[in-house]
């Protein structure tokens, strides 16, 4: 981040240097500018010390787990507390195309499976009357 802030206070040198007239429109234009570039570094080096300091926070935060799975599950244990989403089988949701509109609707499976009447909600048509079609 030093190496913005040097950039700008370059910058401010030069224009100090040139002996910009701040009552002219091209000179307060410049001297604005370099000032609104002072603002972005400051704001930028604020956001670098916040992600640090999350960053710092969120390993802790992972140290903290670690050692409680640890002591909950054992130092060699496998097990994990989120199973992977490939020993899902059912997804939840069915995906259908209304033949009508060829939108794609994803229907809850319990609703497919209730024999619910399923209507596309783009057009409003019921799927049965659809694949009659």
């Amino acid at each position: 981040m030093g190496y913005l802030k040097e950039q700008v206070s370059y910058i401010r040198g030069m224009a100090d240097g040139l002996a910009i007239d701040s009552s002219t429109k091209e000179g307060k234009l410049l001297l604005a500018l370099i000032a609104a570039l002072d603002e972005v570094v400051d704001s930028v080096e604020c956001n670098e010390t916040s992600i640090d300091e999350l960053t710092e926070s969120v390993e802790s935060i992972k140290e903290d787990i670690e050692y409680i799975e640890a002591e909950v599950y054992g130092e060699e244990s496998d097990f994990t507390p989120w199973p992977d989403d490939d020993e899902d089988d059912d997804p939840g949701f069915v995906e259908m195309v209304c033949k009508n509109c060829n939108d794609t609707i994803y229907f809850d499976s319990a609703i497919v499976d209730s024999g619910e009447p399923l209507i596309c909600p783009n057009c409003e048509i019921p799927f049965k009357e659809i694949e009659e079609v």
